[in-house]
């Protein structure tokens, strides 16, 4: 990883442990910050892929008295921030909350310091709201966590003007390795969630509903914030499931009956309550939600039960469960960090266990029906072409480089690069909106092309979401894009497939459509089609204006 360090303080050890496993660009001396972000040719050449503004609060505001002055330098130093994301608007820039220190007070005078504090960090949502590719790096939260007073170092301040302590300095470059691998590695999808001893205290069968560890105070409460947690982890769109031996009915009782339940029945997409080895309910979970075992988290308190699984079911990731349970919202914490940390929340991401909901209800619809044509046409599709736009950038890059299944070339890419196809006449990229008579998937498929002359055209890579196959989205998609270029005088199309481990299922897409075998190149599969206009649509399908 290409890594930028900038900084007001002398930050040599945090680089000298960084380099270890990157490449750092850094400047000789410290709090040359300023004139990088006015400067920039100096790190251009360079080019991050991350650039990480740590900003000691302390140092940043020494050289001012009033509250006034403070402000106002804050101001600019924000606006040297913007101009770096100017400069670099491809590349995801993190910039550090502040500390500061207390000044003396009186027992009368206002803590000035927790409001220059709130100053910085209110600029730093105010900025990221302005430009996208500007995050934040909450330093101020890792000093509280680690403690304020072991964190500074006056020792190594004044002897080289580096602030903090030796762990502290650790502290610091874990964070910074985590941010690095979680930017490379995809998020995984599923937690899988134990009940007793985990979402709540005690056992269930032995307990009953009314005596289970759940409440307002000592361990109830200890559990009743770790499922606060899972929730606030839920809500950036990651999907909850329950795997548990227990009596069906029981359970139920608990989500309806127990007032101190912060999650609810609704927020799980798949519940296996039964005495069956969890392996196998976990497996079924597979196949139910169209997902592979390794986008899996599971989350259990009995050791056999975890050992179950890694020797099952070994793509699984299993969580190590802490010995000491007032340790488990901290695990759950970490749980966050290590499998489903994610810089931003689409709106797809907001809705997916609705949408996992609204799928339940498919099926059940499908059951109604005689026919797939029937059922297809019940569900009244509808499908939403447009041309990639700026707003639709995130979500595009997201499911580029996150699908697997649906992937025709599982061809990963820099937001830089798509970027650029913007402004590229001859690369094309369209994206897909589905929804139906039961909710909005939102995007959930994108055809990357290529005009390759006035008369033919290549489809680079074409991926769609494992949430909405089987139902032949697919191919009006294709029909449609045909027929727009037919009118714009394209007549052949080429297709390519290139085989992965988890996207065996869609080898045969393109002879499904009547492209036929044209050659092989490198592992490449390439297709051809001769164009024809075809009028009839399976699902309604628009192009947006």
């Amino acid at each position: 990883m290409r890594i930028s360090i900038l900084s007001n303080v002398n930050l040599d050890m945090v680089l000298h442990d960084l380099r270890k496993k990157n490449e750092i660009f850094s400047l000789p001396g410290y709090n040359q910050w300023i004139s990088v972000c006015l400067n920039p040719e100096q790190m251009c050449s360079f080019e991050p892929q991350i650039i990480y503004l740590i900003i000691d609060g302390n140092a940043l505001l020494e050289d001012y008295e009033t509250q006034e002055d403070k402000t106002k330098y804050i101001d600019s130093c924000f606006e040297y921030i913007s101009q770096l994301a100017v400069n670099f608007s491809q590349t995801n820039i993190f910039v550090s909350t502040i500390d500061v220190w207390p000044e003396i007070r009186t027992g009368k005078s206002q803590n000035k310091s927790s409001y220059i504090m709130g100053y910085w960090n209110k600029c730093i949502e105010q900025i990221i709201k302005q430009r996208k590719n500007i995050l934040c790096f909450d330093l101020e939260n890792i000093i509280a966590n680690y403690g304020r007073k072991k964190f500074y170092s006056k020792k190594l301040w004044y002897s080289g003007l580096i602030p903090y302590d030796i762990g502290a300095i650790k502290i610091l470059v874990q964070h910074i390795e985590k941010i690095n691998s979680n930017i490379l590695n995809t998020r995984k999808k599923l937690l899988i969630l134990d009940l007793d001893n985990t979402l709540w205290g005690g056992i269930l069968g032995e307990n009953g509903i009314n005596d289970i560890n759940l409440g307002t105070s000592k361990m109830g409460l200890l559990y009743r914030d770790c499922q606060k947690k899972i929730l606030q982890i839920k809500n950036t769109g990651v999907l909850l499931a329950i795997a548990s031996k227990n009596n069906m009915q029981d359970v139920k009782n608990v989500f309806e009956q127990n007032r101190n339940m912060v999650l609810k029945w609704s927020d799980f997409v798949s519940i296996k309550v039964n005495w069956k080895p969890k392996s196998i309910n976990i497996s079924e979970m597979a196949q139910e939600l169209n997902l592979g075992l390794e986008s899996f988290v599971f989350l259990d308190d009995n050791v056999l039960e975890r050992e179950e699984i890694l020797s099952q079911l070994p793509e699984v990731n299993v969580v190590d469960f802490p010995t000491d349970i007032t340790k488990l919202p901290e695990t759950i914490n970490h749980i966050f960090y290590d499998y489903f940390w994610c810089k931003s929340i689409t709106n797809e991401d907001r809705n997916k266990t609705q949408e996992y909901h609204a799928r339940e209800l498919r099926n059940e619809e499908r059951k109604n029906v005689f026919s797939f044509e029937e059922y297809l046409k019940s569900l009244e599709i509808k499908i939403e072409l447009d041309c990639l736009r700026e707003n639709s950038l995130e979500r595009v890059l997201q499911l580029i480089n996150k699908t697997n299944q649906f992937n025709t070339m599982s061809i990963r890419m820099e937001s830089s690069t798509l970027f650029e196809y913007l402004n590229n006449p001859s690369k094309i990229v369209i994206s897909a909106k589905v929804s139906d008579k039961f909710g909005d998937e939102g995007i959930v498929a994108v055809v990357i092309l290529h005009k390759a002359d006035e008369t033919n055209l290549i489809i680079e890579n074409f991926l769609m979401s494992c949430r909405v196959m089987g139902r032949k989205i697919e191919y009006s998609i294709i029909q449609k894009i045909l027929n727009s270029f037919y009118d714009n005088g394209i007549r052949k199309v080429y297709s390519k497939y290139r085989e992965t481990k988890k996207n065996e299922a869609i080898k045969n897409i393109w002879e499904s459509m009547n492209f036929k075998f044209y050659q092989e190149n490198d592992g490449i599969r390439i297709y051809e089609k001769e164009i024809k206009k075809i009028q009839k649509d399976i699902h309604q399908i628009y192009w947006r204006k």
